[in-house]
């Protein structure tokens, strides 16, 4: 069995066009900081240049710095007693969020291409 031209052709520009796609998709990198089911601020940290810090604030008088780097976030002070965010450390993927239960507040990192965020269940 042999193709014609016309269907080889066919083929070959799909295969290019499929590998124009997949290489030129937007994996970029999001940090997304919730507090109160409210999305506060959402930073593209392909697109930080140098270091800076959030100061949060929250209802009981407790308050996070969240430092922001080139590709990383995490919380590196809380007032609240047990600091589980602050050990939780700087994160680089969406394969876990950091969580200050006292202050209610959130940072996950998500895909740039997912517009689905659900700050409901987190």
């Amino acid at each position: 069995m042999s193709l014609n031209k016309p269907v080889v052709a066919i083929i070959f520009v799909l295969i290019i066009a499929a590998a124009v796609v997949f290489f030129n998709r937007s994996d970029a990198k999001t940090a997304v900081i919730i507090q109160n089911r409210q999305v506060l601020y959402k930073i593209n940290l392909e697109a930080v240049e140098s270091e800076y810090e959030l100061l949060i604030g929250g209802d009981r008088g407790i308050t996070n710095t969240v430092t922001i780097r080139p590709g990383a976030i995490g919380v590196s002070h809380a007032d609240c007693p047990d600091k589980i965010c602050v050990k939780t450390g700087f994160i680089e993927s969406g394969a876990r969020p950091i969580i200050c239960l006292p202050n209610r507040l959130e940072v996950k990192i998500i895909n740039e291409s997912d517009n689905n965020i659900d700050v409901v269940t987190g």
